[in-house]
């Protein structure tokens, strides 16, 4: 068929078969409801934010968005599993070297790690973990079944 002859939408020609790939897709990529970069972005609009890596607590990455990282992937690392394993029972801790600064916030999904140059406002970040890391816990189904959608209303 020549291009333009036939102008409808790929909903418009499988609209089932595209609701259900796409619902499935929305499943997988926001496991918790949302984007993690929608979650993430005030922390990384931050003065001196140079990343963040969002690790499992069995080490696995979960998330990450690093900005001028400097040749590091975070992909690379095996000893991930090992530095969650040392962070056991750690809440927050704040790491300084030379000319970064690594901000560490336990979380109910696993460990969050900022990565920031050395002058960057701490406190306004200590504040918007606060703000927004009770989102990250995953969505819960209240409703199992349709039980709920049966019973009496009282």
């Amino acid at each position: 068929m020549p291009a333009g002859e036939d102008d409808r939408s790929v909903e418009q020609l499988a609209p089932f078969s595209y609701q259900h790939e796409r619902r499935r897709a929305i499943k997988n990529l926001y496991p918790y409801g949302f984007s993690m970069n929608e979650l993430f972005d005030d922390i990384l609009a931050m003065e001196d934010v140079q990343g963040i890596i969002l690790l499992s607590f069995q080490g696995d990455i979960v998330f990450q968005k690093l900005e001028g990282s400097g040749g590091f992937d975070p992909e690379s690392v095996s000893w991930w599993p090992s530095f969650v394993e040392a962070l056991q029972g750690v809440r927050e801790s704040d790491a300084v070297f030379e000319n970064n600064r690594i901000y560490i916030r336990q979380t109910d999904a696993g460990y969050l790690l900022v990565i920031m140059g050395l002058f960057a406002p701490v406190a306004k970040l200590r504040l918007n973990c606060d703000v927004l890391l009770p989102n990250l816990r995953e969505k819960e189904n209240k409703h199992k079944g349709k039980r709920w959608f049966f019973q009496k209303k009282r």
